[in-house]
């Protein structure tokens, strides 16, 4: 505020009171340089404050004079940040429904989330904890893929992450899957070094600058495959496959996994 342009007929040197006299609801706002012509405050709430000063000209104080203040808040236009694959799981369904569950930190705290289904359409949406965790019940098939959008109070929507809702395990398929899905569990939450001792020795070696190259991009890598699938499976080598959508068209991969000296099975190709 400004109190420059008061003048004295006399010329008389001035002193300046400025005070607030209202500010909205909530606000904690005070005055800086109060006797000084150009006093200042820090607007911490919305809405108008008024500013009162009263001039002395070291005899008389003049009447006071009031300004107007209106503070807006720009309006939110600042999406949440997408959700955080590596805290969601999604069960096998049971009876046709899949239970999806976000921990702490999944989703941004009280915000909506949007799970559809991308086979059938269907839409649940769910409000998450203040947290970020959230759980929600959705109808599914195994396989499906769910997209997850996070929406917050402003109404403005996350980018679309996707996870698929689990297949039942074959006994044969398990000690691949857990290798496969491992790797991946560790790859979204930035974890190389777990991620690569689900490798042989030498993927590692030509996979670690692979991950190091990637490892931004994998949650939006991992979301774009299919299950695991098997081709075949023999004593010591393990063959398997997945889908991976690139620029709309699929394309096929073959996994191949090996069982190392002391009979362990790694990741040994992909």
């Amino acid at each position: 505020m400004d109190g420059r342009l008061s003048s004295d007929v006399d010329g008389d040197p001035l002193t300046y009171q400025w005070a607030l006299n209202a500010k909205p609801a909530g606000s904690t706002a005070s005055l800086t340089n109060e006797t000084t012509a150009q006093p200042s405050f820090t607007p911490d709430q919305a809405g108008d404050y008024v500013g009162q000063v009263i001039v002395n000209d070291g005899t008389v104080d003049s009447e006071p004079d009031t300004a107007l203040v209106t503070v807006t808040v720009p309006p939110d236009t600042t999406p949440p940040a997408a959700a955080d694959l590596s805290k969601i799981t999604v069960s096998e369904p049971v009876n046709g429904q899949s239970t999806v569950t976000g921990t702490a930190g999944s989703v941004e705290g009280n915000s909506e989330v949007k799970l559809t289904n991308s086979r059938t359409g269907q839409v649940t949406t769910v409000t998450a904890n203040a947290d970020g965790s959230f759980t929600a019940q959705v109808a599914a098939q195994p396989g499906d893929a769910l997209s997850v959008v996070v929406q917050d109070a402003a109404g403005n929507a996350s980018t679309v992450a996707t996870v698929q809702v689990k297949l039942p395990i074959d006994p044969i398929d398990a000690p691949f899957r857990a290798i496969w899905d491992g790797m991946n569990r560790a790859l979204l939450a930035g974890d190389k070094a777990t991620a690569l001792t689900f490798l042989t020795a030498g993927a590692q070696a030509k996979y670690g600058p692979v991950f190091d190259a990637l490892l931004p991009h994998m949650a939006e890598i991992i979301a774009s495959y299919s299950p695991l699938q098997r081709v075949s499976v023999s004593e010591n080598v393990g063959e398997y496959a997945i889908i991976r959508t690139l620029d709309g068209a699929n394309h096929l991969f073959l996994l191949y996994f090996v069982k190392d000296h002391e009979g362990v099975w790694k990741l040994d190709a992909m």
